[in-house]
């Protein structure tokens, strides 16, 4: 009875399968760096690295600071630099 039930589960698992693949940020960095010691002025960096094969797109979104403020990003506009690092 237990090999039975066993089996059954695992055939449904088998199945019910599907193939997973990752198409969106492989890795990132967050760098923060004051401009002022007297004021809080910040400069924040978003470094990302996506799969160059992948549809996803990155860049436009909303960054929010915790404190209700929140600055809407333009994807166009706050890109600098794109760099090929190989495949994939």
């Amino acid at each position: 009875m237990k090999k039975i039930f066993t089996s059954i589960i695992f055939l449904t698992g088998l199945l019910n399968s599907q193939s997973a693949v990752a198409t969106h940020i492989r890795a990132g960095e967050i760098v923060v760096e004051r401009l002022s010691v007297q004021s809080l002025r910040y400069r924040i960096s978003v470094i990302a690295y996506t799969d160059t094969t992948s549809p996803v797109d990155f860049g436009s979104g909303i960054l929010q600071f915790g404190d209700v403020t929140e600055v809407t990003l333009d994807e166009a506009a706050n890109f600098n630099e794109t760099i090929d690092l190989g495949e994939g």
